[in-house]
């Protein structure tokens, strides 16, 4: 069982440095390349956005294969591992649940994004007229399944201080990035709020993740008894 456990916390926590890199990975490709058309901001000009997908398809199927998909499944494992290493309370079972929700959430806006970034440079050539209302509804989609707020990332993060509270399961500086984080998370959930928490929550999310995979990885395993 010790064995078992060790190999989950181990994958689990390889599988969070992972996910801190896919969240640096799509910080540092939005700002080198997407920050000028200003990709994915329906207040900016729909049309420039819409020749630039069409233009680098492959590099914005990357970039959502990435930050969704390979950070979705990331997410799952490292939930596993985190499983192992966490008291099974209340606390950590509610944690785990939220993981797997945020996940297919995560997930799913992935597979809406690259699937449906194909068909709207299909309607493009096909229909011109239509590209750019298909474009927006994606885009609506997209961001309320995954990429409009990080509310339930946040939550996620605050129940996962709580349950590592009761046993002292992770190292306090990690315990408390994890409920800072998990706050700048939900707060994203107002507008107002949004856009510096949303940076908190990104940076923050980086190191979090690195961090606690690192521990999950090589020290993880020595705590379970």
């Amino acid at each position: 069982m010790k064995l078992c456990f060790s190999s989950r916390e181990r994958t689990g926590g390889l599988a969070g440095i992972l996910a801190g890199l896919t969240f640096l990975f799509g910080m540092v490709f939005y700002l080198a390349l997407l920050t000028e058309v200003q990709f994915g901001n329906l207040s900016a000009d729909i049309t420039s956005q819409l020749i630039y997908l069409q233009e680098h398809s492959g590099f914005l199927y990357t970039w959502y294969f990435v930050i969704y998909l390979v950070f979705g499944f990331a997410l799952l494992n490292m939930q596993f591992g985190l499983s192992a290493l966490l008291p099974r309370t209340t606390l950590s079972q509610a944690a785990s649940l939220v993981a797997y929700l945020w996940a297919g959430l995560v997930i799913s806006a992935g597979l809406v994004a690259t699937v449906g970034h194909n068909m709207v440079i299909t309607l493009a050539q096909a229909h011109p007229e239509l590209a750019p209302g298909a474009f927006v509804s994606l885009h609506i989609v997209v961001n309320g399944l995954g990429g409009g707020n990080e509310l339930v990332g946040g939550v996620w993060l605050i129940l996962v201080f709580f349950a590592s509270r009761q046993k002292q399961s992770l190292p306090e500086a990690i315990q408390w990035s994890a409920l800072l984080v998990g706050f700048a998370g939900t707060a994203t959930a107002l507008p107002q709020l949004a856009g510096f928490c949303g940076a908190v929550f990104g940076l923050g999310g980086i190191l979090w993740f690195v961090a606690t995979g690192m521990h999950l990885a090589f020290n993880g395993a020595g705590q379970t008894s």
